[in-house]
């Protein structure tokens, strides 16, 4: 053994705590939906699939070139990223934030590949994409309403074809404006609807109404439960 290697084993005996648990640097960028870096956003990773509470750890935020890292101890977790304007790490997206919407699973590891690249989304972004990939849609559209009979701003309207959903539900409208208007685009069949102010909606959020749908359909108005204002 050389003497540099003699020093070296001394310096990792004498500075690495007994029983320390090794981590894994998970890494990447963070985009926009035309494929720019994201500056600002961060990656909140979760040791569960519930994504929409505070995360149990988080990336440093991106800078100009949009990249992230963070060190993880060996596991399974869920991750998005989040970009908030205002500069906030935890709560409801604001009218201008962007989301990733579903989560990543993830193994954190000795042998694992930890590259993983995110694509942050507005809301409006997110309701753009829907309407892109699918052909022949129908146009729902009305007035979202808050529990007290008003025309709710900064809402939006989201469909489904189960009345519960794993995070994002399949349609989205985007935000209202102060008249409370919405308009969503759906396939031809039977849907769940509901109205939401928070995106993502909440984890235990159920869609209530019902539609089947073989034409378009004016004047459906949605009514916000008394939680969401």
């Amino acid at each position: 053994m050389t003497k540099t290697l003699i020093i070296i084993f001394f310096i990792l005996l004498f500075t690495t705590p007994a029983g320390a648990v090794p981590t894994y640097v998970m890494s990447g960028m963070v985009t926009d939906v035309s494929g720019r870096p994201a500056a600002g956003a961060d990656v909140a990773v979760y040791l569960g699939p519930n994504v929409k509470k505070p995360a149990d750890f988080m990336s440093n935020r991106t800078t100009d070139d949009g990249k992230y890292s963070l060190a993880l101890p060996q596991g399974h977790y869920w991750a998005v990223a989040v970009l908030r304007k205002d500069g906030r790490k935890f709560g409801p997206l604001g009218l201008h934030d962007k989301h990733s919407a579903g989560a990543v699973e993830i193994d954190a590891g000795p042998d694992e590949d930890m590259v993983y690249n995110f694509t942050v989304m507005a809301l409006k972004d997110a309701a753009l994409k829907a309407r892109k990939r699918n052909k022949n849609l129908l146009e729902v559209s009305g007035r979202i309403m808050g529990p007290d009979g008003k025309p709710a701003a900064l809402a939006y309207a989201l469909a489904d074809p189960g009345r519960k959903f794993k995070l994002i539900p399949r349609y989205l409208s985007a935000w209202t404006d102060k008249s409370g208007r919405y308009s969503l685009f759906l396939p031809p069949g039977h849907f769940y609807i509901g109205a939401a102010t928070g995106f993502p909606p909440k984890a235990d959020y159920r869609l209530k109404d019902e539609l089947t749908l073989k034409a378009d359909r004016h004047n459906f108005d949605l009514r916000l439960g008394a939680g969401q204002k």
